[in-house]
């Protein structure tokens, strides 16, 4: 599998802004994560009625795997959301006014996190849906291949 200049420089920038998303902990990060994780399962929609053959496929599947992640809360990394936000950020302070603000950011942090998550979780269905779509084809070619070799005996 090859990868263009283009491609390694958008995932680049897709991980510098989910790391400065994370890093903010604020509202407005937890609503342009959501918003970009809801739009893009839309957007799996669209592409999945206008695309064909293995991009379908990717398709279905980040869609399959998307919606399925945001319906069933499917969030084993949230669990541990406490201890990487302990880790990145220190633990709760003992003052009561920085404690609120600090709940606060963690549940920003958490809320970030969940839909970072979602979006991985889709890619994966994407590309698990894509990779068995071209196994199947696969298949078909050389059955097909092997008939019409074993009816020109």
């Amino acid at each position: 599998m090859k990868f263009s200049l283009r491609t390694l420089l958008l995932v680049v920038l897709a991980i510098a802004v989910a790391c400065a998303l994370l890093g903010s902990r604020t509202e407005f990060a937890r609503v342009v994560a959501a918003s970009v994780y809801n739009l893009s399962l839309l957007g799996a929609v669209v592409a999945m009625i206008y695309r064909q053959r293995a991009q379908r496929a990717f398709w279905i599947g980040y869609a399959v795997f998307g919606w399925g992640a945001k319906w069933l809360k499917f969030s084993a990394i949230s669990r541990a959301g406490f201890v990487i936000h302990e880790f990145l950020f220190g633990p709760a302070p003992t003052n009561t006014i920085a404690l609120d603000r600090y709940h606060e950011q963690s549940a920003n942090f958490y809320n970030i996190i969940d839909g970072l998550e979602a979006i991985v979780v889709a890619l994966l269905g994407g590309y698990l849906a894509k990779f068995l779509y071209q196994r199947r084809e696969l298949e078909r070619r050389e059955k097909a291949k092997n008939k019409s070799a074993g009816g020109a005996n």
